[in-house]
C-alpha cells in the first residue's frame, strides 16, 4: 500500500464525488460497495473497485483495508454505515477514519462507536448557507471548529490597505487572523506583521462566527456591496407570469379602492 491510498465504502453520489476529488489530487483510490452494478460502472481511474458487504467484518479485514491511509464511510443506509464503523474500530484500523451521517443522531452514534471525524453535509452546507445570507456575502464560508470559520474576501475596503498589519491590530479590532494572501498573482504565506494589504488583494481569513459580520466589514466595503446587491436586485427582469400576477394584483386593489 502507498502513503496515498484511500478507500471509499459506499459509492453513492458522496462517494462519487469524493473519488473524483481524490482522484484528481492524483491518489490511489480503492472502492468498496454492496451494489455489484453500482461497483461496475466505476471508473477505470480508481485504482481497485471490489463488491464487498462491509458490515461483514473477515470480508472487509481481507480488502487490506488495515492499511490504508484513510477511510471515507459514505454509505447512505444508517445501519450498515454503523455496522461498518463499528468494524473498523473493531479491527483497529491505524488510518483516519472520516464518516458521513445523515443527521444528528446518527452522528451522534458514530462519535460513540469512537469514530472522531463524521460529517452531516446537508447540516454544514444549511448553516454555511445561513451565515452568507445574514452577511449577504456571495462567498462560501467554512466551519472550521465549532465556533471558528475561514473565508476568502477581496479586499476593497481603503482602510486597511497600506500600512502593516501590525497596525491594523486584527485580532483584537474583530478576533481574525489572515492566513494567506494573494497578491498580484504572488501567494503569500506565511503572513508576516509587516505586510500591508493593497486594494484587489485576496485574503483568506479565520474568523469567530460572531464577529464573522465585523470581518467581512473591515476588509470590504460593504456600503458599496449593499448598494450594488440593491441595484442588481432592481435591474433583474422579472418573469413574464409574475408580471402577470403583479398586473392583477395592481388591478383588484385599485377596484377595491374606487369602491371604497
Amino acid at each position: 500500500m502507498n502513503k496515498n491510498d484511500y478507500f471509499i465504502l459506499g459509492y453513492g453520489k458522496f462517494g462519487r464525488r469524493v473519488t473524483q476529488t481524490l482522484i484528481e489530487k492524483n491518489n490511489n483510490v480503492i472502492v468498496l460497495d454492496n451494489n455489484k452494478e453500482v461497483i461496475d460502472k466505476a471508473p477505470d481511474t480508481v485504482s481497485c473497485a471490489m463488491c464487498i458487504d462491509t458490515t461483514d467484518i473477515n470480508a472487509l479485514k481481507e480488502t487490506g483495508i488495515l492499511n490504508a491511509t484513510c477511510i471515507i464511510v459514505a454509505i447512505s443506509d444508517v445501519q450498515d454505515s454503523i455496522l461498518t464503523c463499528a468494524n473498523l474500530v473493531e479491527l483497529g484500523v491505524k488510518g483516519n477514519i472520516i464518516a458521513r451521517a445523515q443527521n444528528t443522531m446518527h452522528k451522534r452514534v458514530l462519535k460513540t462507536i469512537g469514530i472522531e471525524h463524521v460529517a452531516v453535509p446537508e447540516e454544514e452546507v444549511a448553516h454555511r448557507v445561513g451565515l452568507q445570507a445574514m452577511y449577504h456575502f456571495d462567498e462560501s464560508v467554512h466551519s472550521l471548529t465549532a465556533d471558528y470559520v475561514w473565508v476568502s474576501l477581496v479586499v476593497s475596503n481603503r482602510n486597511c490597505t497600506n500600512q502593516p498589519l501590525k497596525d491594523l491590530n486584527i485580532r483584537g479590532k474583530i478576533n481574525a487572523s489572515i492566513l494567506f494572501i494573494k497578491h498580484n498573482g504572488e501567494n503569500i504565506f506565511p503572513v508576516k506583521s509587516d505586510t500591508t494589504l493593497s486594494l484587489g488583494d485576496l485574503v483568506v481569513i479565520m474568523a469567530s462566527e460572531k464577529t464573522l459580520g465585523l470581518a467581512i466589514d473591515f476588509f470590504t466595503d460593504s456600503m458599496f456591496r449593499s448598494v450594488n446587491k440593491e441595484q442588481e436586485h432592481e435591474n433583474t427582469p422579472l418573469v413574464p407570469q409574475t408580471k402577470r400576477r403583479l398586473r392583477k394584483i395592481q388591478i383588484k386593489l385599485k377596484k377595491k379602492t374606487k369602491n371604497g
